[in-house]
């Protein structure tokens, strides 16, 4: 039976299992995940398990409610009920401590997503006590409510069932589920069926788990973590891991890692704007398991270094997302400008024709408040392609690019926020690395620190240029010398 699933996906690679000393790697990559906190507490599960059993609590009653409200005989409004099933890492075992729930609701065919769940959901949750920081997001592609419960961070999304009664052994991963449903409610549904699917799918569950949360904590480190800036999301890595699960069936997870990186540096890749960082950080992850394999499989520290973003560039463009209305109109402001980003970096590299490269940094570096006024800035790398790196010319010779149309064409679409309203302002300029705000090298740590402050020092011989400074409140009274700067502002690649 365990040679079953193996049939479904093809000839796998490899049947060679783990060596001792394989095992005894694997045994090493797991302190070095348990002590990077990839595991949760017993604690933390029974915390996430009470806040997961209130929920179920919170939406049975409000469909028992809604029921009762479209005047459904009592019979049908006892058996009422709804679904709520996590999804992502929790449901796929790889949450560690400090993990978001991701939880879907799924409800009869009669409740209503904008008026029941956004609405009447939402209204009942802002009244309970243990809820926090409720921020529903009916826009979103995967409309989403957002909140903390008793701390914990839970994104509920919701989609309704052909049914006028949802049975609790309700089964997602049967097509016939899907029949009559709209897209949104599909993709709703997505994430329990592709987190079902994947384990179904897997030789190994064990392996595979602790496979995907040493590529999960190396894909954070290493910037490449990121579904919203272009890069790969959870669910994306996740499936990239299980293809080599079932490439290699019986290998360890120690044997795994070494082979993920082995096999995606050869993997055709299609072409995004992030393909190459991506295939780079894989390349970089494929030279360290090597080393680490050579060093006896006891070093997987080095592996999970962090990238150093801020050593690699000397030039960015850096993108201010500024409100007046205080911290959580911030969130809701600097989550939207996120989204568009990668908007920024495509365009960038379109209209320098390739010439000037983008390397987006998922992290966003909040200022310090200065009472209700908020600021959270983004960078995004830039450099010339590799093939052009040639010796500097002599100072007032550098090629030069004039981004500001470029700019202003990307703050006209940020500016599309149908939530818009005056106090969200946006800011795109400029700068160099020995320009960065202090608030960003507060927050740099590690031991490469006093290299980036040296770094920042050669800087300063560095041909200096005028700052890109895009800004614009989206209010038809701003001076358009604000707007549109009268100097030509441009560029000098490094």
């Amino acid at each position: 039976m365990a040679s079953q699933p193996k049939q479904m996906f093809g000839e796998p690679i490899s049947l060679v299992g783990p060596t001792p000393a394989d095992l005894e790697s694997t045994a090493q990559l797991e302190k070095v995940l348990r002590e990077a906190g990839m595991y949760e507490s017993p604690e933390e599960s029974a915390v996430r398990a009470e806040v997961l059993r209130d929920l179920q609590g919170i939406v049975d009653l409000w469909v028992k409610q809604l029921t009762l409200k479209h005047g459904y005989p009592d019979a049908m409004v006892d058996e009422a009920t709804a679904l709520l099933l996590p999804f992502g890492s929790y449901r796929l075992g790889v949450h560690g401590g400090g993990s978001d729930i991701d939880a879907l609701v799924v409800g009869p065919s009669f409740v209503d997503r904008d008026q029941d769940f956004f609405g009447v959901l939402a209204d009942a949750l802002a009244e309970t006590e243990a809820v926090t920081d409720l921020q529903p997001v009916p826009g979103a592609h995967v409309p989403v409510m957002k909140l903390r419960f008793r701390g914990v961070q839970v994104d509920l999304v919701y989609a309704s069932a052909n049914l006028p009664v949802v049975p609790r052994d309700l089964y997602l991963s049967d097509r016939s589920v899907l029949r009559g449903l709209d897209h949104v409610t599909a993709r709703s549904m997505n994430g329990v069926r592709v987190a079902d699917e994947i384990l179904r799918l897997v030789p190994d569950a064990a392996a595979f788990r602790t496979t995907l949360r040493c590529v999960k904590l190396w894909a954070k480190a290493r910037g490449v973590y990121s579904n919203v800036s272009g890069f790969l999301g959870g669910v994306a890595w996740s499936i990239l891991v299980a293809r080599v699960c079932q490439l290699y069936p019986n290998a360890s997870p120690s044997m795994l890692v070494s082979r993920f990186f082995k096999v995606l540096g050869q993997w055709r890749w299609p072409t995004p704007a992030t393909q190459r960082i991506i295939k780079e950080q894989i390349q970089a992850g494929h030279v360290a398991c090597q080393e680490i394999t050579a060093a006896g499989g006891r070093c997987w520290g080095a592996l999970f270094q962090p990238f150093p973003f801020f050593r690699t560039h000397k030039s960015y463009l850096q993108v201010d997302a500024m409100v007046a209305g205080g911290e959580e109109e911030l969130r809701e402001w600097k989550g939207w400008v996120e989204s568009r980003l990668r908007q920024l970096v495509a365009k960038v590299e379109r209209d320098t024709f390739g010439k000037l490269l983008c390397h987006q940094n998922p992290r966003a570096y909040d200022a310090e408040p200065h009472g209700l006024r908020c600021a959270s800035s983004f960078f995004v790398g830039l450099s010339k392609p590799q093939q052009q790196q040639k010796p500097s010319p002599p100072q007032g010779q550098q090629p030069q690019f004039d981004l500001r149309a470029t700019a202003d064409e990307f703050l006209q679409d940020v500016y599309t926020y149908r939530f818009w309203r005056p106090g969200l302002e946006l800011v795109v300029k400029h700068v160099r690395r020995k320009d960065l705000p202090s608030y960003v090298m507060q927050k740099i740590r590690g031991p490469n620190i006093h290299e980036l402050k040296r770094k920042r020092a050669d800087d300063d011989s560095s041909p200096s240029s005028p700052p890109l400074c895009s800004s614009s409140s989206a209010s038809s009274g701003d001076d358009d010398s604000v707007r549109r700067p009268s100097s030509r502002a441009r560029l000098h690649p490094t």
